[in-house]
């Protein structure tokens, strides 16, 4: 039996750029979140924006080390906390 797979990814941006990071991850997590969600393979998935650290954290619990590199590659930028959102 595989163990599951936990990655965390954390990104960090300019603290004028919080209200701009918010609001697009807000916007992601209507689209983005579900799609990812629907990835074969994919337990859990949770993403958060911190004000006080200026700090992007996207968290994801995948079924095995298979599952999550094969959803990886699929879907490359979804993976990095900054990525997409243009900070």
């Amino acid at each position: 039996m595989a163990l599951p797979v936990l990655r965390i990814s954390r990104g960090s941006f300019a603290a004028s750029d919080y209200a701009r990071a918010r609001t697009r991850l807000d916007e992601a997590q209507r689209s983005l979140v579900p799609a990812i969600q629907q990835l074969r393979g994919c337990l859990h998935y949770w993403a958060g924006v911190d004000a006080a650290s200026n700090t992007m954290v996207n968290v994801s619990v995948w079924a095995s080390l298979t599952t999550h590199a094969a959803s990886s590659r699929i879907s490359r930028t979804c993976a990095e906390p900054s990525m997409g959102l243009g900070l």
